[in-house]
């Protein structure tokens, strides 16, 4: 089995200034954590004299992310957690001889 990886994070602070005639104002904290990752694996399933099966399976690279935020809203003085994942650019090529 062989493969490549590759792994970051970003994070982020953004902030909006209380104002009590608008009734707004709320401070957001937000973290991403992402992996690039490829699979190559080839294994062989035998029973001696009886059967061998050989695959071949490619995973190309996909994205795999997780997104975590803390908004905390100061008007309403009300605090709200939000988590996430998203996997894009998925493609398995399998081939069996």
């Amino acid at each position: 089995m062989s493969g490549s990886q590759t792994v970051g994070f970003d994070w982020g602070y953004s902030s909006i200034a209380y104002n009590a005639a608008a009734k707004a104002g709320e401070v957001e904290f937000n973290l991403s954590i992402y992996s690039n990752q490829g699979v190559r694996m080839k294994p062989t399933f035998r029973l001696v004299r009886l059967y061998e099966n050989i695959i071949d399976m490619v995973l190309s690279e996909f994205k795999i992310q997780v997104v975590s935020a803390i908004k905390f809203h100061r008007y309403k003085s009300m605090l709200c957690f939000d988590l996430y994942t998203s996997i894009g650019d998925f493609n398995l090529l399998t081939t069996v001889s």
